[in-house]
């Protein structure tokens, strides 16, 4: 039984774009020097929650371009990068540029791929080739002596503790997340597999030896299992040239059928290609159209109401049913001595259906934050544009 997805995608969008809002609000809160570690992490929470999303539902150059602009966030809030003018004005445009391609996304529309590589360059040349030296000293802990030895991928080892499954994460699709990044081959472990009659079917038995035959960074791996870090056993070693030399004739063993079935099913697997394939000319707009709905799409799409509202407007359609339902009452069995029952019924069906009219335009309105919380960005940009220093104050 396969789960379509693509349900889901309203709810990763509108979130998404929160989490923009979000971040962009906590940059422009920012001063150079020593990062305020709330808001940092409030700002990097937002960005692991898109990167995430954005991998979940296939969206990999989302996921890509999030990923630079979360390591540049994680090394400020762990305090190996102070925030400087330069750090937070180009995050903000990556802020832009990820609004923007959630949108082309959303919309089914060309990405801006010129400006995605522009932004995503500026933000390796800011990080200073940091996943170079991480695999430098990834090469370091692996203690080998051997000057030959050289690595060509990662020894996975991931054993998922029984709950796993109950936190509604797949092993399948980080094996297929793995597959994606290199040659993988995969033993599956079932050690821990209990007779047939006692398998409980929300508990997670198996565990899997994984070979990843690859040029990636441990950082990229060490991603893929990052929403399940607490929730399994997970070790990762580097490959080396001299170790897969010396194991050749053990690929012999590569023959469980399992293995293949875990790996090569693509069915299911969600991607921005199949996102536009079989989709009406028309819903194809143009970069200008696409530019112009950007600010008006989440709003549009749905609206956040409070429980208090919602209460009251419920309570307020119970009153309506009791009204109708006398006036009913009057009207089937209506005597001229019934003539005031009937006019303060009425009246009362007045009253309520003003109420419920008021009770609806309440639960439309949005708070006047919602126009106020521009003017910072506004105000940022035309400073940086002027060379002029501006304090915005608003009272509310």
């Amino acid at each position: 039984m396969s789960i379509d997805i693509s349900q889901f995608h309203d709810v990763f969008f509108e979130e998404s774009f929160e989490g923009l809002d979000a971040m962009e609000s906590g940059l422009l809160n920012l001063e150079d020097g020593a990062a305020d570690v709330e808001e940092i992490n409030t700002i990097f929470r937002a960005a692991h929650s898109i990167k995430g999303g954005a991998g979940t539902f296939g969206f990999m150059n989302v996921s890509e371009f999030t990923h630079k602009l979360e390591t540049l966030l994680d090394e400020m809030r762990n305090g190996e990068r102070d925030v400087t003018k330069e750090s937070t004005n180009l995050l903000l445009v990556a802020v832009d540029v990820l609004r923007e391609m959630l949108t082309a996304v959303q919309q089914k529309t060309d990405t801006d791929d010129g400006r995605i590589k522009d932004i995503s360059d500026q933000l390796i040349a800011i990080l200073g080739g940091d996943d170079s030296e991480g695999d430098a000293e990834d090469l370091e802990t692996a203690s080998v002596d051997d000057s030959n030895a050289k690595p060509v991928g990662w020894l996975i080892g991931f054993r998922p503790h029984l709950h796993m499954l109950q936190t509604g994460n797949d092993p399948v699709r980080m094996i297929r997340e793995l597959d994606s990044l290199g040659d993988l081959t995969v033993l599956v472990e079932d050690s821990r597999l209990p007779p047939f009659s006692d398998i409980e079917p929300e508990d997670s038995y198996l565990g899997w030896q994984l070979e990843l035959r690859s040029d990636v960074p441990k950082q990229d791996v060490v991603e893929i299992f990052e929403w399940v870090d607490e929730d399994c056993d997970l070790t990762i070693e580097p490959l080396l040239a001299s170790a897969v030399v010396a194991e050749a004739p053990a690929e012999e063993v590569e023959e469980p059928v399992i293995v293949e079935a875990i790996v090569e099913p693509e069915v299911d697997e969600p991607s921005i290609d199949d996102e536009f394939v079989g989709e009406e000319a028309e819903k194809v707009a143009t970069k200008a159209d696409a530019k112009q709905k950007t600010a008006s799409s989440p709003a549009a799409a749905s609206i956040r109401v409070s429980t208090d509202k919602i209460d009251s407007l419920i309570n307020m359609v119970g009153e309506l049913v009791i009204t109708q339902s006398m006036l009913s009452q009057v009207g089937d069995n209506f005597t001229p001595e019934m003539l005031p029952q009937l006019i303060d019924g009425l009246a009362q069906l007045e009253r309520n259906t003003r109420e419920m009219q008021e009770g609806v335009m309440r639960i439309r309105m949005l708070p006047i934050s919602f126009a106020f919380n521009r003017f910072p960005r506004l105000v940022h940009d035309l400073t940086n544009k002027t060379g002029k220093k501006v304090d915005l104050k608003t009272n509310w």
